[in-house]
């Protein structure tokens, strides 16, 4: 597997993509405030609109999906709470499983 470059226009995306909000569970990925958490790095990535990204680790993504789909008091809190997690699941993909234990 090739490693995933991240670069500051990745960061910046999703920054911006997060600004309407993330909702729960998998959206319809359309427009922002339309789509999780994982279909918000999968839009970057040009993974369609999956909320399977292909540079984010099972079990990292496992966990991501948790935190998207908690209560919380609205969408944008919710993007707010997960702007920092989404940047740091970028990447993870290529960690081995010896660093996920």
């Amino acid at each position: 597997m090739q490693p995933t470059t991240i670069t500051a226009a990745h960061v910046t995306a999703i920054c911006d993509l997060s600004q309407g909000g993330l909702c729960s569970g998998k959206g319809s990925a359309i427009k922002p405030g339309t789509f999780c958490v994982q279909q918000l790095i999968s839009r970057i990535f040009d993974d369609s609109s999956s909320d399977a990204p292909s540079c984010v680790n099972y079990a990292v993504r496992s966990f991501g999906i948790v935190l998207n789909d908690a209560s919380w008091s609205s969408d944008q809190a919710r993007a707010n709470g997960l702007r920092k997690f989404a940047v740091a699941e970028l990447g993870t993909a290529d960690w081995t499983r010896e660093q996920t234990h």
